[in-house]
């Protein structure tokens, strides 16, 4: 949910990313991207694989607004 004033998204796709240490999927995950999430907007996605997702907002990346996800077996 994205619960700020501003537009975010949710990027886990390295073609998207201006750095790539701002990105990181395990092998055979699917890359994904929420598209712009207007301020009360929600976004949800399913992992279904173990291992590290790292994704970043697209507007504020340099910001350094980053978040990682590690799913356990």
């Amino acid at each position: 949910r994205n619960g700020s004033v501003l537009i975010h998204t949710v990027t886990a796709d390295p073609a998207m990313a201006a750095s790539g240490k701002d990105v990181a999927l395990p092998v055979g995950a699917k890359p994904f991207d929420s598209g712009n999430l207007a301020p009360g907007a929600t976004f949800r996605v399913t992992f279904e694989l173990p291992g590290t997702y790292r994704y970043f907002c697209i507007p504020h990346e340099a910001a350094g607004m980053v978040g990682e996800v590690i799913v356990t077996p």
